[in-house]
Parts: structure tokens; C-alpha cells; sequence
């Protein structure tokens, strides 16, 4: 509805009554969404040429021929179904969103993770004589498992904070998985584009 909103397709006002009179058909693909939209107005050419002019990159709006005005919105992605929720991902996983919103668990998860870290001596960039010397052990498995967060790729921790995290990643997500010390196996298991 949002990208429908946005383009001017359906008035935002109209809500989903609006988006139930205008979609004739939705096929869900591999890696993309079409619709097919009832052209009831008629779109003139200018018109048109506004709305395409409002498309995201990788969005197409055309024409189709036939004996009812209709119009063929595509939009890039997947549906994803997560919890009662559903969202468009891209091919890597990231939420398909108009803005990246960071998900406040895994930020305060990361911070604590570094704070942890700090506080025990074991934070990243330390020497190896200087962890040692400073190093006490974790009594609490749970604090265990968050300071290993402290040790994610520096370009997965960007991700966490920018919002741009794959879509779905809790911090639940990141406990479950061994994360291996290899900055590209993390990338690899936790679903992330290779810089």
C-alpha cells in the first residue's frame, strides 16, 4: 500500500478499500511483486509519466493493451512472512523499506556486547598480551553469547546500526548461530552481502 500511496496510484486517504478497488490481480514471484491495476481514470500520458517519475529504482509501471484500460505495477522483491508480519525483501535479504529503521534490540544488544567486552578486557583492537593480562572470565552464559556480538564484522555491525540488517535478524538470530571469527563465513551465515 505504501508504494502504492507513494507513486499516487491510490489516494492514501482511501486506505485499503482503496487498494481493494484497484488491484485486479497480485502474482508473487522469486524475486519480484506484479500488479495488475484497474485503470479506471484513464491515466493520460503526462499522468503517467508522473507517476513512473515517483517509482523507486528497479520499479516499472506500464500500459497493458486489451479491451480494459489496465496498468502493470513491478516491484522488486520477495514477500517475506515472519510472526504474523509480512514484508518485501531484496534478493540479500534486507527489508525493501521507504527508510531503514534500526531495531533497537540489536542495537543495545551490540552496545552491550562492547561494553561487556570492555569491561572484561577482551574488546576488539586490544593486544593479545594486554587481553590476557586483563582477561577474567564470563561466569553468566548469557553474557557470553552477547559478548560475542562485539566480534561481528565491522560492516555487519554497521548494518545493526543503520537499520540495514537482513530483513527478520534478531538478536535471538545472532545467539543461534555460531558465529565463526571469519568475517566472510559471518557474512555468509548470517545471510549478508560480501563488501
Amino acid at each position: 500500500m505504501t508504494t502504492l500511496g507513494h507513486c499516487g496510484l491510490i489516494e492514501p486517504q482511501h486506505g485499503w478499500q482503496g487498494v481493494r478497488e484497484r488491484v485486479e490481480r497480485v502474482k508473487l514471484g522469486s524475486d519480484s511483486v506484479v500488479l495488475t491495476l484497474v485503470d479506471s481514470e484513464t491515466f493520460s500520458d503526462a499522468a503517467l509519466a508522473e507517476v513512473r517519475a515517483r517509482l523507486v529504482e528497479g520499479q516499472s509501471l506500464v500500459r497493458l493493451a486489451g479491451k480494459k484500460p489496465r496498468l502493470q505495477l513491478t516491484i522488486p522483491g520477495r514477500p517475506v512472512f515472519r510472526g504474523g508480519r509480512t514484508w518485501l525483501a531484496a534478493p540479500d535479504g534486507r527489508a525493501l523499506s521507504q527508510g531503514a529503521t534500526p531495531n533497537p534490540n540489536l542495537v543495545q544488544g551490540l552496545r552491550k556486547a562492547h561494553l561487556l567486552a570492555k569491561t572484561h578486557g577482551i574488546a576488539p583492537g586490544s593486544s593479545g598480551a594486554a587481553m590476557h593480562k586483563a582477561a577474567r572470565g564470563i561466569n553468566d552464559p548469557y553474557r557470553r553469547q552477547l559478548c560475542r556480538l562485539a566480534f561481528l564484522a565491522p560492516d555487519i555491525q554497521e548494518a545493526v546500526i543503520t537499520g540495514k540488517q537482513p530483513a527478520g535478524m534478531t538478536l535471538e538470530d545472532l545467539f543461534q548461530v555460531a558465529a565463526p571469527l571469519d568475517w566472510s563465513a559471518q557474512r555468509q551465515a548470517f545471510g549478508m552481502p560480501l563488501p
